[in-house]
């Protein structure tokens, strides 16, 4: 069967359906989904517990259908949320779940996790867990060496009973040796760490001749040790609140500036009046 390349149509091991079955699909997506949705900086996240959404990803992998996971972190919101393509590839995602600390504060996360967990930690480790006893197939395809190196020795001292491929996603390496290698193992899971913006348009372009289960995309590998707000986060943060300072005491001149006019008018009607 010709395989159309078409950005949001729906999956089945590599095979993709007619515009009509997508509709369908997004119908029953949501259908099975029923849990509230946050918007963040312009983006839906779903407000999950952990257990549910790895209860919802598992529930994907046995029907069979090919959907992607985004773990959406605050940059990638940021830059990308006036974009169309960034906001197809939302949209079209089965789930949207909390990719860093300031995500996961404004979905309010923290109520639903322990002290010092990340989301995106604990939702891995459930996973994991339950993919390992069944021997599950993940392929890993990471842009940055140190991402790649942390993320297999995670998997190699806590589930080394699943199996794992691995491809260093660097610009020389041609997109059809990567879906070559992947289609080679056919992985339960598609694990890709890369930039949302190169990751979207990897799906839009080739998720048709992917043959695997489920696809969770993410920026980075978040671990449990939840870090201080970062340097551009803070820069931002000190910008908005200078920028509201001196808009106050704008207003505030102008307010006096304005009763000081009236006031001045005030005493002319009334020197005229005598």
């Amino acid at each position: 069967m010709m395989c159309m390349q078409v950005w949001g149509l729906a999956i089945k091991k590599g095979i993709c359906y007619n515009q009509n079955n997508h509709v369908q699909r997004t119908v029953i997506m949501i259908e099975e989904r029923k849990n509230e949705r946050v918007r963040v900086l312009g983006v839906q996240v779903d407000a999950l517990k952990t257990e549910r959404a790895v209860n919802l990803t598992i529930r994907y992998l046995e029907k069979h259908k090919f959907e992607y996971i985004v773990f959406a972190n605050t940059p990638a919101a940021l830059s990308g949320k006036e974009e169309e393509s960034f906001e197809n590839y939302i949209d079209e995602a089965a789930l949207v779940l909390p990719g860093d600390s300031n995500i996961e504060d404004a979905v309010e996360a923290g109520t639903w996790l322990e002290e010092g967990k990340t989301y995106q930690a604990e939702y891995f480790r459930k996973l994991f867990t339950r993919l390992n006893k069944q021997r599950a197939s993940v392929f890993l395809m990471v842009e940055k060496a140190d991402q790649l190196s942390k993320i297999e020795k995670i998997i190699e001292e806590k589930y080394n009973r699943l199996q794992r491929e691995k491809i260093h996603w660097q610009e020389d390496v041609s997109i059809d040796g990567l879906v070559n290698s992947i289609n080679s193992l056919a992985p339960d899971i598609l694990f890709i760490c890369a930039s949302h913006e190169k990751m979207s348009h990897f799906l839009k372009e080739h998720a048709c001749k992917i043959n695997a289960g489920l696809c969770c995309c993410m920026e980075e590998v978040v671990t449990d040790s939840k870090t201080d707000i970062s340097d551009w986060m803070y820069s931002s943060k000190v910008q908005r609140f200078l920028t509201e300072i001196k808009n106050r005491i704008s207003r505030f001149l102008h307010n006096v500036l304005f009763k000081k006019q009236m006031k001045q008018v005030q005493q002319q009607e009334n020197t005229e009046e005598e």
